[in-house]
């Protein structure tokens, strides 16, 4: 679409909760993963987009930290807000919608929200939220199995290839290997039920 004006709502960054800006002093001390993993992926698309850090995965954090990227103190809009806001959950999406709409912008006319998870989000009327759904299922089978196999007796699956390192952390291991295996999990559901051929699917 063209966006070059993008900001994120992400997720806390530590046990610590509290809102408020994205800083490099701040993202450095950072402690939550998944809040770090997806933050990681976002910056690569845009590194220098500015963020806020809401205080929890709640509509209501959405629509605080919405407002804070949309408009200045007087509470008017910003002349150079973003206009598209990228956020780590799908309730912090549906806050940052209900607050758009407060504020008088159209979505996705003038402005575009990405959620993250694929839930089913209530409050939105007839719009439908883009979000990045995970593979839930797939997710839930990969552990299951390695759990089964660690009944068994069997070792688990090591993962060894450090993929994201934020200084004064240890790596986060495993992300790409287990993102192929539930690839491969998912792409093999979807094979068995939609191959209508005579020989089995390769």
């Amino acid at each position: 679409m063209g966006h070059t004006n993008v900001a994120t709502v992400t997720l806390p960054l530590d046990a610590e909760r509290g809102r408020g800006p994205l800083t490099p002093e701040r993202v450095a001390q950072a402690t939550v993963d998944v809040t770090l993993d997806r933050l990681a992926g976002f910056r690569e698309v845009f590194p220098q987009a500015p963020g806020v850090m809401a205080d929890a995965s709640l509509v209501d954090e959405g629509m605080i930290a919405a407002r804070t990227l949309l408009t200045d103190a007087d509470g008017a809009l910003h002349a150079d807000r973003p206009t598209a806001i990228v956020a780590q959950s799908d309730l912090l999406a549906v806050g940052v919608i209900r607050a758009a709409e407060e504020l008088g912008l159209r979505v996705p006319e003038d402005l575009t929200v990405v959620g993250f998870d694929g839930i089913a989000a209530d409050g939105l009327g007839s719009l439908k939220l883009t979000t990045i759904a995970q593979p839930a299922v797939a997710k839930g089978r990969a552990a299951g199995e390695q759990v089964t196999r660690m009944l068994a007796g069997e070792p688990g699956s090591p993962c060894t290839s450090p993929v994201y390192s934020a200084k004064g952390r240890p790596p986060l291991r495993c992300r790409m290997k287990k993102i192929a295996r539930l690839r491969q999990l998912a792409s093999t559901s979807l094979r068995s039920r939609l191959c209508f051929c005579s020989s089995p699917c390769s």
